[in-house]
């Protein structure tokens, strides 16, 4: 199918969906059909469509299967293109797309230099990468070839400053959002301890006469602290360090009564 502009192929693809609809109202069309959906014509020599368009055994199963089968191309068509048929075509509009294209194979062609330029230089970097592309799609070498030689030393010149400059600033708006994304953590991190330090202060003033037991039922977790702080202090850790290496046990620290 030749290329066609943007806005025609909206029409084209209104054009199908009312032809899918005859067929869905009558699915055993579609094995003496003469044309694709397109408007052109079938080749008859065609082996793979001489076998499509053979009659099956049972036509009632046939029909419900095909007719099945166009009613989803139908809502599919129908949904991906739902925008484009509520649009008021103007003529602004048919200009402004006169030069885009109905189909993907730019995005298809722009992966496949990709990968060709990705494979010849393995060590090149994105940057490097989308200038050399760029440069070919949009014909800047050929632009610049055609320039005088005085001309194009400038805009060469011009464009590395320019590019530097740019790179510079993306440097720094990238420090910047480093450092804001730092803060925001430590922001966070320092809200989180003190909603665990007030929650920590409010059950301290609930606890009512203050004591060990009275602190360990509510703080269950400091129970493992509080005995390795008073094995510490009636000097049984100290013996035990004091064992492993050979020192003598002496314990100067007792608890006070």
């Amino acid at each position: 199918m030749d290329q066609i502009e943007h806005v025609d192929g909206i029409q084209h693809v209104k054009e199908v969906l009312i032809q899918l609809k005859d067929l869905k109202g009558c699915p055993e069309n579609t094995l003496s059909v003469s044309k694709d959906i397109f408007g052109s014509e079938l080749s008859s020599s065609d082996a793979t469509l001489i076998k499509l368009k053979q009659h099956p055994k049972d036509m009632e199963i046939f029909k419900d299967f095909m007719r099945v089968c166009l009613g989803a191309i139908t809502a599919v068509l129908e949904k991906q293109y739902k925008k484009y048929f509520a649009l008021n075509i103007s003529g602004v509009l048919r200009r402004e797309t006169k030069s885009a294209w109905t189909h993907n194979i730019d995005a298809e062609e722009v992966m496949g230099m990709f990968s060709a330029l990705k494979n010849k230089v393995p060590s090149a970097t994105i940057c490097y990468l989308s200038s050399k592309m760029r440069a070919v799609k949009n014909r800047t070498v050929k632009y610049l070839d055609k320039m005088p030689k005085e001309r194009r030393e400038l805009i060469l010149k011009k464009a590395i400053n320019f590019a530097q400059k740019q790179r510079q600033r993306k440097r720094k708006k990238q420090k910047n959002i480093l450092e804001e994304i730092l803060n925001r953590m430590a922001e966070k991190d320092q809200a989180k301890d003190n909603a665990a330090r007030r929650k920590v202060e409010k059950k301290l003033k609930e606890i009512k006469p203050i004591n060990k037991n009275t602190l360990l039922e509510v703080f269950p977790d400091l129970r493992v602290t509080v005995e390795t702080l008073e094995e510490l202090l009636e000097g049984k850790l100290w013996a035990e360090i004091c064992a492993i290496f050979g020192m003598k046990t002496t314990c100067r620290y007792h608890i006070m009564d």
